[in-house]
C-alpha cells in the first residue's frame, strides 16, 4: 500500500471546495472529525494516517492526541454534503450542455 501523503489543493478548486477539503485526500470531506488543535479530516483518512504512522498525531501540525476517535464536525459535514450535491448537479448540467453541443454539431 502506498503511504498517505498530505497533498496541496488543486489549482482548479473553488474557495468553498478548499475550505471543505480534507488535507490528506484533498477531496470534499466525508464524515469529518475535528482534532483538539482545530484541524479537520475525513474520519477514514485520519484513521489510516494514524494506522500508517503508528502515532496519533495531527497530519498538519503534528500535535499528539490521546483520543482514540475525535468527535464529528457536524457543521463541516453539512457544508461538505451541500457542496458535494452542488458539485454533482453542476457536473450533470455540464454533461447535458456537452450532449446538446454534440447533438447540434452532428445534425
Amino acid at each position: 500500500m502506498t503511504p498517505i501523503k498530505i497533498n496541496s489543493m488543486a489549482a482548479s478548486a473553488s474557495p468553498s471546495e478548499m475550505e471543505c477539503s480534507c488535507p490528506v485526500c484533498c477531496d470534499i470531506f466525508i464524515d469529518p472529525v475535528v482534532l483538539m488543535c482545530g484541524h479537520s479530516f475525513c474520519k477514514t483518512c485520519l484513521r489510516e494516517w494514524w494506522r500508517q504512522s503508528g502515532l496519533q498525531t495531527c497530519p498538519v501540525c503534528k500535535q499528539t492526541f490521546p483520543l482514540a476517535l475525535p468527535p464529528r464536525n457536524l457543521a463541516l459535514r453539512n457544508l461538505s454534503d451541500a457542496l458535494r450535491l452542488q458539485k454533482t448537479q453542476r457536473m450533470k448540467a455540464d454533461d447535458m450542455s456537452l450532449m446538446l453541443v454534440l447533438v447540434t454539431c452532428v445534425n
